[in-house]
């Protein structure tokens, strides 16, 4: 099977450098409220674009991935291919390209805001709504699943790797 992963705070915890980063630009530490999601704007006021660190040119050069995602695609990978899909922004691609490269040698890279495009089985995303979009628009050419398994890390929303891969390798997958 091909099975598409999206790569910002699926795989990697942009949003704890986000945060960082932005306290450095603004004197200003942000404290969200547990499982707050996506809605981290109305956090971000003190700093007049704070989608700036989005644009970074070199913004993963300097992250690793979750421990539990590099493990459980590693194992994915011994029988399936990995395909990251992930939005880019600015002049960060090449530093994405980097981590994808470092990281997961063996994956493929496709980026791209309409996820629900790329022909893969399976798309894990931490957004519900690209997973729903993704089952939506594939569900009648072709057998597709998506994972959305949510759970706190650090006060964020993470996903549970080890649950992912047991359905996958299990073929117990389900839209979720």
């Amino acid at each position: 099977m091909r099975i598409g992963i999206d790569v910002d705070l699926t795989i990697v915890p942009t949003l704890e450098k986000w945060l960082k980063w932005y306290e450095e630009k603004t004197g200003h530490k942000v404290e969200l409220p547990p499982g707050i999601g996506y809605d981290v704007n109305k956090y971000l006021s003190k700093h007049e674009n704070p989608y700036e660190f989005w644009e970074l040119e070199d913004l993963y050069d300097d992250i690793e991935p979750y421990k539990d995602a590099k493990y459980f695609i590693d194992k994915l990978s011994e029988n399936h291919t990995i395909v990251f899909v992930s939005s880019v922004f600015g002049n960060h691609y090449d530093s994405k390209k980097r981590f994808i490269e470092k990281y997961f040698p063996y994956a493929h890279f496709i980026a791209t805001d309409s996820k629900w495009l790329v022909d893969v089985d399976i798309l894990i995303d931490d957004k519900i709504e690209t997973i729903d979009e993704f089952y939506e628009n594939n569900k009648d050419r072709r057998k597709v699943y998506g994972f959305y398994y949510p759970t706190l890390i650090n006060n964020f929303f993470g996903l549970r790797w080890e649950e992912i891969y047991k359905n996958i390798e299990e073929e117990k997958c389900v839209r979720l």
